[in-house]
């Protein structure tokens, strides 16, 4: 273990999907690593206990705690919600195990599209970006519909979740969100019921509608159709294959083609998701289109890919169009899950070649406490401190191998001795 005369900065990241952690020593990244690697178990989103036994080999002490992907009341608020349940649990637990830490310093972030653009901009080497964050969806980002406010009904608020975001994004430390699409799923919303039951109960039809309220939040559009993340894990889902294993999906299009039988993805010349065929389950209605055969024939599940894939294309170039329209940097950060799209960012990169296009390396869910410990870094600097010029260099990643470094001597050992235990 190395010696406590340093600031260690320890952030975690635990989601649906892909726990993570990263430690900072005095400002850079000591350790990065994903629960998967330690347990084996791909997409592990469960709080990466695994990955935190390697901080020891590191230090004992820590002087900061980041916690992504949580509610953002702070502990002492009395909120007694599940989710910020089990996430103090959990942070009590890894106190438990043996690291020093003053609870107060310890801090949540619930801004999940803010933290992906953050993963990606401080990766990029840019000192000035426009972040598209993109994926199934993030948290609610602010966005709720507080009954109790407006009516005194005691149930959980309506919200809806972050699907595409656009940030302007400035070094150190400055995003301004530019632009936001929510997705409002009658399924997520748990006070829906309650507000349609006071409104057949007092008549009293002057309370905004949930698509009104969230809509006039700035900068927002709020819709009740799926995003294209949803969309394209909907038909992975389809396919047969797990629903966040969406390169099986794009891997697949390359074997389709054009076909005309396969209902329409969006309603008419818009790009808003075509809900007789979405359902709001999250399932594909072949019925109601007289399509079963859709995914019994090989061929025709490679065409099913191919019409996603395409889908996803043109949303993403819808967006960059109106980027490019609207906005003077050109420099391009792509983060969130449909970040990873490989054929998709190619074909960006092709038809806007004027513009500088950046992949954020972690652009899923691991990336979050990336995210969270780059930005917090900047954010709590000398130059944000002492409002003096900022001392960080701008830096760019050529690899994410952000832990320990073994010589070949130490690999050959380990590979032996795995080995010989699996004789």
């Amino acid at each position: 273990m190395q010696n406590e005369d340093h600031e260690w900065v320890l952030s975690v990241s635990f989601a649906a999907h892909d726990g993570s952690i990263t430690l900072l020593k005095d400002g850079k990244v000591e350790l990065f690593i994903k629960e998967e690697k330690a347990s084996r178990t791909k997409h592990d989103s469960r709080f990466p206990f695994r990955c935190l036994q390697l901080i020891k080999e590191y230090t004992q002490s820590l002087d900061k705690l980041l916690v992504a992907n949580c509610p953002h009341l702070a502990p002492e608020s009395g909120d007694d919600r599940d989710y910020l349940k089990l996430t103090k649990f959990h942070v009590d637990k890894l106190l438990m195990q043996g690291f020093v830490l003053d609870n107060s310093k310890t801090e949540y972030c619930e801004q999940h599209h803010l933290l992906h653009a953050a993963c990606g901009f401080y990766t990029s080497g840019f000192d000035e970006a426009i972040c598209l964050v993109c994926d199934g969806w993030g948290t609610t980002a602010g966005l709720v519909y507080d009954l109790d406010n407006y009516c005194g009904i005691d149930v959980p608020p309506i919200q809806a979740s972050e699907s595409m975001s656009i940030y302007h994004a400035s070094f150190p430390a400055n995003f301004v969100e530019l632009d936001k699409t929510a997705i409002y799923d009658s399924h997520r919303c748990d006070g829906l019921h309650e507000l349609q039951k006071f409104h057949a109960r007092s008549g009293n039809n002057q309370l905004p509608s949930v698509k009104d309220f969230l809509s006039s939040i700035k900068n927002t559009e709020t819709t009740s159709h799926m995003g294209i993340g949803v969309m394209y894990g909907v038909v992975s889902a389809s396919l047969g294959f797990d629903n966040i294993d969406c390169g099986k999906t794009m891997g697949l299009s390359a074997y389709g083609e054009e076909d005309d039988s396969i209902p329409p993805f969006f309603i008419g010349d818009t790009l808003k998701s075509n809900k007789n065929f979405f359902t709001q389950s999250r399932t594909l209605d072949f019925e109601n289109y007289n399509a079963e055969d859709i995914i019994s024939s090989e061929e025709k599940r490679a065409n099913l890919a191919y019409k996603m894939q395409k889908s996803l294309e043109k949303i993403y170039e819808h967006k960059i169009k109106f980027i490019d329209d609207n906005y003077e940097c050109k420099n391009i950060v792509l983060s969130g899950g449909c970040a990873l799209n490989v054929v998709n960012n190619a074909a960006l990169v092709e038809k806007f070649p004027h513009m500088n296009f950046f992949v954020d390396p972690v652009p899923n869910d691991a990336g979050q406490s990336l995210g969270h410990a780059l930005l917090w870094n900047y954010e709590n600097g000398p130059c944000a401190v002492d409002n003096v010029e900022q001392e960080f260099k701008i830096e760019s990643y050529d690899n994410l191998f952000l832990g320990p470094i073994y010589s070949k001597e130490e690999l050959r050992d380990r590979i032996n001795s795995k080995i010989l235990e699996d004789v």
